[in-house]
């Protein structure tokens, strides 16, 4: 049998927890000499977590003859061992806690992401892809629900089997779930530009509910997000949004998701494809939105006698 050299072993190890760890941590295999693998905590603090692990005995046990998924599920036991000694419980717990959905299905969310940007730390995730957008399932790490910053971790596909769940029914629950947890919004254009995104958190810009009263835009031009009017984009995917929207506006209409924040909505009655291609390559070039804001630079369709959304 021929070994891997101890370079490829140490990138197996990152690949393998990075997979594994890709929004706690960030993992970085030995360069070199070295031989201490590297994960850094992803979360805030002055001095940023980090743990170092020697990788030398863990590659005398695969020259020694040992399978390498059982040396790569030593090192993932050690890695959740030193999360839980070091004031970190709450990540292993959620992590434990996958294989048990009933304990876990209140935590679930939907965040929606550029797929090109995020197409490695994607692989073996729940996710749904459309256009140059991925519909991604997440779960909350809790105790984060009223602060500003929410950590949380893609969903591995494995879970979503041991469930019973195809990826799309795991996807439709962390759906409905974020609806719950992040209420949908609808302003028009103009309220946000006048700086009245505060407005956002009052229930009556709930477009799903009842009490909502439709304001029309002087620009017919509007903006769909959520209550915290962050990664408020994956509001368009909740359940009936998309048909309640066409009500709204009594036929079928554009969007663009160019922010992961938001998502801008023109009825086709009052915009050309024409129109509305121009004015989407113009706020493309936008250089407020960060790279990592960015979403998609695609034009979408909803077609309300098809239910169905065309991509140009």
């Amino acid at each position: 049998m021929e070994y891997m050299g101890f370079a490829e072993f140490a990138l197996h190890f990152e690949n393998w927890l990075q997979a594994l760890f890709s929004e706690i941590f960030d993992v970085y295999a030995p360069i070199g000499e070295e031989r201490e693998l590297r994960a850094v905590w992803k979360g805030s603090g002055n001095s940023p977590m980090a743990f170092r692990f020697n990788l030398t005995d863990f590659y005398r046990l695969y020259l020694e003859g040992e399978p390498l998924s059982s040396v790569l599920g030593r090192m993932e036991e050690l890695l959740r061992k030193a999360i839980q000694n070091n004031l970190m419980p709450e990540c292993v717990n959620v992590i434990n806690s996958l294989s048990a959905f009933e304990r876990v299905k209140d935590k679930f969310f939907i965040r929606v992401i550029n797929y090109r940007q995020n197409v490695d730390s994607l692989k073996g995730k729940t996710c749904k892809r459309l256009g140059d957008m991925a519909i991604t399932l997440y779960v909350l790490i809790p105790g984060q629900e009223k602060t500003d910053t929410m950590y949380s971790i893609k969903v591995p596909t494995t879970f979503a089997r041991e469930w019973g769940l195809s990826v799309g029914q795991a996807i439709q629950a962390g759906l409905a779930n974020s609806k719950t947890l992040f209420p949908p919004r609808m302003l028009t254009q103009e309220q946000m530009a006048y700086g009245n995104e505060n407005s956002a958190s009052r229930e009556r810009f709930n477009f799903m509910s009842e009490g909502f009263r439709f304001q029309k835009s002087i620009l017919d031009a509007y903006i769909v997000t959520n209550a915290r009017i962050i990664n408020g984009a994956s509001v368009i995917f909740y359940p009936g949004a998309l048909q309640r929207l066409s009500e709204i506006f009594k036929g079928d209409y554009f969007f663009a998701c160019i922010s992961v924040h938001e998502v801008i909505l023109r009825p086709i009655a009052s915009y050309t494809l024409k129109e509305m291609k121009k004015w989407l390559s113009e706020m493309s070039a936008n250089p407020f939105i960060s790279l990592e804001e960015r979403l998609s630079s695609s034009l979408y369709k909803y077609d309300r006698k098809s239910n169905s959304i065309m991509v140009f």
